[in-house]
């Protein structure tokens, strides 16, 4: 059994170990945000695409393109990012690639399998005549054959079974000398029925003529081959021009039609 001395040796120590022992730190409090801040979003305009009237209608027939504007008298340039339209204009580029109006012949629908009157389908024509009535400055001509006086076209006509004339269909994708060419034939006893050109415009023989307004040369390349490069008569280029009076920058379709660059 200890002696006092001992037990007071021993008390004395346990008081100093429990003198020794840590005390706990206390953990500081973190503050926890209520909301997390967000990036700012900022505004993208949408750019504005303007389009001449003739060209337009192309791009709707294409269906290449939908998010454009039509120009219209009032409209000015300055107002858009990216102007486009058929023709050559001061300060404007120019595509690098044009479009292309051509009339086929099928050969192989009557009357038209008749040598005489398909010789004289392409002596219908005044070239010159179309393009000065369509008034886009920069036109191309591809044709310079005159054509024929109405007088000879009428007596073969006659010598050929039709005195009072004769009546063909016309398949067409573009109104582009449309007009000029009904009154050209009507003048010369040959009546235009217009119709609008489907796939089966030639293939199925629905159309004695094709007035085709093309962009890539395996358009023209299918004509080729189904009517024959004698029967195709490349009428008139039409140059694409551009403006990007915001200096954006700019791509081609593969159409030629200037894009904004991605």
């Amino acid at each position: 059994m200890p002696n006092f001395r001992t037990y007071c040796l021993l008390t004395l120590l346990g008081i100093v170990l429990i003198g020794c022992e840590s005390q706990s730190t206390p953990i500081a409090s973190i503050s926890t945000p209520t909301s997390v801040p967000q990036p700012t979003s900022v505004p993208i305009p949408e750019l504005r695409y303007g389009v001449a009237g003739s060209l337009a209608q192309y791009l709707t027939n294409s269906s290449e393109f939908t998010n454009f504007e039509v120009l219209g008298s009032s409209s000015s340039v300055d107002d858009f990012d990216l102007v486009i339209a058929y023709g050559v204009y001061d300060g404007w580029q120019q595509s690098p690639q044009s479009h292309h109006v051509s009339l086929a012949i099928n050969a192989n629908l009557p009357p038209l399998d008749n040598s005489a009157l398909l010789e004289l389908i392409p002596r219908m024509i005044d070239a010159q005549a179309l393009i000065s009535e369509i008034q886009i400055s920069g036109i191309q001509q591809t044709r310079a054959q005159s054509p024929e006086n109405v007088g000879t076209v009428r007596t073969i006509l006659a010598n050929a079974g039709y005195p009072d004339g004769i009546q063909l269909v016309l398949a067409t994708n573009t109104s582009f000398a449309l007009d000029g060419l009904v009154a050209q034939f009507g003048l010369r006893s040959i009546d235009l029925r217009v119709t609008e050109m489907s796939d089966a415009s030639i293939s199925d023989n629905q159309a004695h003529l094709v007035l085709l307004l093309w962009a890539q040369i395996s358009e023209h390349e299918e004509l080729v081959s189904q009517l024959g490069e004698e029967n195709i008569i490349d009428l008139f280029t039409l140059p694409i021009s551009y403006t990007t009076p915001n200096g954006l920058s700019v791509d081609f379709s593969e159409n030629g039609i200037p894009i904004p660059s991605q």
